[in-house]
């Protein structure tokens, strides 16, 4: 009898215990948190906790400002009235920026900007080559970088997104796993290069950062409109106005690489952390080449690697439900459901940006999945979904961060006593 008081005794004191100790923690997490709040880190990125949301809404060639609009209102209701922070568009590598700001604009929402280099290989840019229409790719990347400049409101920028997959010319592999013409550590250069000359200044300035990264200067036969107010850049005392609001965005797709081979996996093509504003992923309801545990599995590998490990903010530049057809689940609430708890319960994961686009592979388009349009819709009711660009001394909504942590520890120390 006095054994089994003993036990019992012992058992109740070690409960008490892991409940005080849990208390502590959750305790010492919320004051990080609060710390956290006040001090972001990368641009725009919110306090911990929060998240924007955003989406691209199937824009189509010929699209008006209108037609964008209607659409963005179309996606607005859909998700239970609460609109997304993020217009998302994609651009090829000889367009102007002009209409995502128009239309990022027309939404009051902020620019999310896909811009693809096509056939042009990452080697030509970096090394300062010129497009298959002989125009200097340095002449694309200066004219976007100074109308971005002139924008000047918060711009995210990924580009040449899902680069560790070979079914983009961009990637350094093929399906088979053989190098095409250039590497990953070209990838890595034509980045790098991008970011410098966004990052403006004297051409004499530009050209010594390029030079001290292996990269020739910039084009001197750069030309652009009269209007912008650029100089020559065959000029050293020439001035690019740096684009300050751009955050650049790397975001690979969520295996480790298709091909997972030597060369082609995600930190093969990370151009550094000085380069880098945000990290991200592209995901999507299939599965074509892993279960659903090992895509969230690969997600996870991922953020720690790369956001918690780096100190990034990350954003799901792109994911979504993709149709039966194409190796999906057509409408599925619970992947839903899945998305909105693994991205609540990582303090990380600050944006989600939905592909609902009926595209030539298919219909992604969220209208289509009437029960998962509702489970979003009820997910974004979270007062943690921002509907406006952080900036430090705004006034957020009250949300609970040290909720979670706490049921699950509870849980975790009755389950096992």
């Amino acid at each position: 009898m006095l054994l089994w008081l003993s036990k019992t005794i012992t058992v109740r004191i070690s409960i008490l215990l892991a409940i005080v100790l849990t208390i502590l923690i959750a305790g010492t997490i919320y004051v990080i948190n609060l710390m956290e709040r006040e001090t972001p880190g990368a641009k725009f990125e919110p306090p911990d906790g929060y998240a924007y949301t955003g989406m691209d809404a199937n824009q189509l060639p010929g699209d008006t400002r209108q037609d964008a609009l209607t659409k963005w209102n179309g996606w607005t209701n859909l998700t239970g009235g609460k609109s997304a922070t993020i217009s998302h568009t994609f651009e090829g590598f000889d367009t102007w920026f002009g209409y995502d700001f128009e239309i990022a604009k027309a939404r009051e929402a902020t620019p999310l900007i896909t811009w693809q280099t096509n056939s042009i290989s990452p080697q030509t840019i970096a090394q300062a080559g010129n497009t298959p229409q002989d125009k200097p790719t340095d002449q694309l990347i200066v004219q976007n970088a100074q109308l971005s400049a002139q924008y000047s409101e918060p711009v995210f920028l990924r580009v040449d997104q899902e680069m560790n997959a070979h079914w983009f010319a961009w990637s350094a592999h093929n399906k088979d796993g053989s190098q095409r013409s250039f590497s990953a550590k070209d990838f890595q250069q034509m980045w790098r290069r991008m970011v410098v000359i966004f990052r403006g200044g004297k051409v004499s300035e530009i050209n010594q950062k390029l030079q001290a990264l292996d990269l020739p200067p910039l084009d001197p036969d750069v030309q652009l409109s009269s209007w912008m107010g650029v100089g020559d850049t065959s000029n050293p005392d020439t001035y690019l106005k740096p684009a300050d609001n751009v955050a650049f965005v790397f975001n690979p797709v969520d295996a480790p690489g298709i091909p997972n081979v030597a060369g082609n996996r995600w930190l093969d093509y990370y151009p550094g952390d000085d380069y880098v504003d945000w990290v991200g992923q592209t995901t999507y309801d299939t599965s074509w080449n892993a279960t659903m545990d090992q895509r969230f599995g690969w997600l996870d590998a991922y953020y720690e690697e790369f956001s918690v490990k780096r100190g990034k903010p990350y954003m799901m530049g792109e994911w979504g439900l993709a149709p039966e057809a194409n190796g999906g689940f057509g409408d599925n609430p619970e992947y839903m459901k899945r998305m909105m708890s693994w991205s609540a319960e990582r303090a990380k994961v600050k944006a989600l940006v939905y592909f609902s686009v009926d595209s030539n592979h298919g219909d992604y388009r969220l209208s289509s999945y009437p029960d998962s349009a509702s489970a979003l819709a009820e997910g974004l009711k979270s007062p943690r979904f921002l509907t406006e660009v952080y900036s430090p001394g705004d006034t957020l909504p009250d949300i609970d961060t040290t909720k979670p942590v706490v049921l699950s520890r509870l849980q975790s120390i009755f389950e096992t006593t």
